[in-house]
């Protein structure tokens, strides 16, 4: 499978569960993307690979690790696989 395939099952993803979500809030099934709406401008999609915290053990063996630094997504949704 190709990065664009790849790229288009998770948008096709992200169009379900903002319908889902939307309907589960008792909204309209395109709230959700209706506030998305644009969002494509400044980012599409992200993908990032966090390794798992038993990978490279000999950097920083004394520091616990749970594969990705704090931080806050900015974003309607995020999917992590």
């Amino acid at each position: 499978q190709t990065l664009e395939e790849y790229i288009d099952d998770c948008l096709a993803l992200t169009d379900q569960l903002h319908t889902s979500f939307s309907a589960a809030m008792d909204h309209n099934s395109d709230f959700l993307a209706n506030l998305a709406a644009g969002g494509e401008d400044i980012s599409l999609m992200r993908l990032f690979r966090y390794f798992a915290a038993e990978a490279f053990p000999h950097v920083a063996p004394s520091v616990p690790r749970i594969g990705s630094s704090p931080h806050t997504d900015w974003h309607l949704l995020t999917i992590v696989l």
